[in-house]
């Protein structure tokens, strides 16, 4: 199976949340959901039945004929990524825990290599590290890594 692997650095608070809705959690689901977010962001033009097969046919879906993702992520060393409070607002008192300045690795897994390929994966996923941030604040400076 192919794999990309990406060496990832915090450099803003994530602010990132599983079921816990104290504790920060890096997950990968938050960032194949931002990766869909993007993808559907640089496809806007197509029409939208052409859009939801391409989307199904890249992260899954399920509908009347469900399919699987072509890729998988996993995020390594993520038992590692510390958390600090923050001071959300300066002008109130409003404090939540963020993910802070630590190393971490995200691997791909390539499950169909006849629907996606790594350049894909490797664009759509420096995109996301450009443009988007993920977690809570992200419009506002934070969530972000390089």
């Amino acid at each position: 199976m192919e794999s990309i692997t990406f060496e990832c650095k915090i450099i803003t608070p994530m602010f990132l949340f599983g079921v816990d809705k104290k504790v920060p959690e890096l997950r990968e689901t938050s960032i194949k959901a931002a990766m869909r977010f993007w993808w559907r962001a640089i496809n806007s033009d197509l029409e939208i039945n052409e859009m939801k097969e391409k989307e199904k046919n890249l992260f899954g879906g399920v509908d009347d004929n469900p399919k699987k993702s072509s890729f998988s992520i996993v995020i390594e060393n993520k038992e590692n990524v510390q958390n600090q409070e923050y001071t959300l607002l300066p002008h109130k008192s409003f404090k939540l825990n963020g993910l802070i300045k630590q190393q971490f690795k995200v691997v791909f897994y390539i499950n169909d290599k006849k629907r996606i390929n790594q350049e894909f994966i490797k664009n759509l996923f420096l995109l996301v590290s450009y443009l988007g941030g993920l977690g809570r604040r992200a419009r506002r400076g934070m969530g972000h890594s390089k």
